[in-house]
């Protein structure tokens, strides 16, 4: 096949180094927010290209254009641009998306006045500039791959060896202002880098399509992971990946062009990742809703057979003579440590078709079990777990009818919607606030338990 010749697997390993430097500025970038600039970077080198082909063809008529001559064109215009963007950001009515966008559409309306002038020109036809809108790699020769690929693993480096100074300035500037970090320099350096991205892509991405291959791989990182250093490498492998596929295939069909292909699989690899990505994926946050309504579920199980059947030993307490006791297993119901087992009491808003599978999550966490009669019960551990689900709704509650004064009702209903959100430390400061009773391990409930006594006894 023609793509696994010397020089098609030359520009395969350019593009790939490419792909992964632009996945990793793109990383940068979408981090200060500012995935315009390579946008308007890009529409920059667009008069840039045509203005250094006007000059050389005025220098030497008729002569080869380089690689390298064509790209310092496009850097000398992609400077003007950010020096641009970078005075209109200084003035207060245009700060924001404004500063980039202004410089965007004047730099492309004068490169389309130059390519129109260049076409008309003699050798215009013939000068190949076309390549530079929609990315034609395989017209690349050796020596310009050579170029272009040592380049891509120089920004490489550099963003490897500058990483910490990178980041701080993306997430904090005045912090890293304030610790002696000279913020201006690293501004620069990382427009620098992003301006050389831009301007060897052209080649081998096409200008109109190098934002997308900056902007789509960190992009798609996201749903991956959360973790800084594991997004940036996700990123560049993104790159790399939608990079080396979109070459084979612009390779083995000349229909297809090199830019569009590339970035095409980017899109693909985005539309994959925000399916499938193991942190912020759709299957992923299904998946995770479903668990944790589950674990809502089951706590709210837990907890309404505790109170039931605390409220049925207050009841028959009250209810009986004096000298007399009350069943061991309702006595014990809030005795730390005692081994008895509950009957369960499902909860009144409780759907019969997630009944199933909460009892299937409640026996696998060793939460229920059937008895020998058919009967569900809460194990041991299921009672611990209950009094745990208990003491963190009542501590809830206790704190919102002391301290911000709700009442009663009102803080029950409150409380429902916060105790699944709140950590085990969240737990330890309401102990240390409220300084409370904890003699059964529990805190008595602030307002009265209306939960009938014979269903507690005898539950379904």
């Amino acid at each position: 096949m023609s793509w696994l010749s010397y020089n098609s697997l030359l520009v395969l390993a350019g593009t790939t180094l490419l792909g992964a430097a632009c996945g990793l500025i793109g990383f940068f970038l979408t981090l200060r927010r500012q995935a315009l600039l390579s946008d308007v970077i890009s529409h920059a080198a667009l008069p840039g290209v045509a203005l250094a082909f006007i000059v050389g063809e005025w220098l030497v008529p008729n002569g080869q254009r380089s690689v390298l001559w064509l790209a310092g064109g496009a850097l000398f215009a992609s400077a003007i641009a950010v020096m641009i963007c970078s005075t209109l950001q200084r003035l207060r009515p245009l700060r924001g998306d404004a500063a980039f966008g202004i410089p965007l559409g004047g730099f492309l309306a004068v490169g389309v006045v130059l390519f129109s002038v260049v076409q008309q020109m003699p050798s215009g036809n013939a000068a190949g500039l076309e390549s530079y809108l929609f990315g034609r790699a395989a017209a690349l020769s050796t020596n310009d791959v050579f170029l272009l690929g040592g380049l891509a693993a120089g920004v490489l480096v550099v963003c490897l060896v500058c990483q910490k100074e990178l980041l701080l300035v993306a997430f904090d500037p005045e912090h890293a202002l304030a610790q002696g970090w000279p913020v201006a320099r690293l501004d620069a350096l990382l427009t620098a880098m992003v301006a050389c991205i831009c301007v060897l892509a052209l080649p081998m991405v096409g200008f109109l399509l190098v934002v997308a291959l900056m902007v789509t791989p960190p992009a798609a990182a996201r749903f991956w992971t959360h973790r800084t250093g594991l997004m940036m490498a996700v990123s560049s492998l993104l790159g790399m990946l939608a990079a080396g596929a979109g070459t084979i295939v612009s390779g083995m069909s000349e229909q297809v062009p090199t830019g569009p292909a590339i970035v095409l699989f980017a899109t693909l690899l985005f539309i994959v990742s925000a399916i499938c990505g193991a942190s912020h994926g759709w299957i992923h946050r299904w998946w995770s809703d479903r668990r944790q309504r589950s674990e809502r579920a089951l706590d709210d199980l837990l907890r309404n057979t505790y109170e039931a059947h605390e409220a049925a030993q207050d009841r028959q307490a009250a209810l009986l003579p004096a000298g007399h006791d009350v069943a061991p297993e309702i006595k014990n119901a809030g005795v730390e440590g005692a081994g008895i087992e509950l009957p369960v009491v499902y909860p009144p808003h409780l759907r019969e078709t997630g009944l199933q599978a909460l009892k299937r999550m409640g026996t696998s966490r060793g939460f229920l079990r059937l008895d020998s009669r058919g009967k569900w019960r809460l194990t041991t551990l299921g009672v611990q777990r209950a009094k745990a689900v208990v003491l963190r709704h009542r501590l809830i509650e206790l704190y919102l009818i002391e301290h911000a004064e709700f009442p009663p009702d009102q803080g029950d209903r409150t409380a429902d919607l916060l105790e699944h959100a709140l950590g085990p430390h969240t737990v330890d400061e309401l102990k240390e606030i409220l300084r409370v009773d904890f003699g059964r391990g529990v805190v008595r409930s602030p307002h009265p338990l209306e939960t009938n006594a014979a269903e507690a006894m005898a539950p379904k």
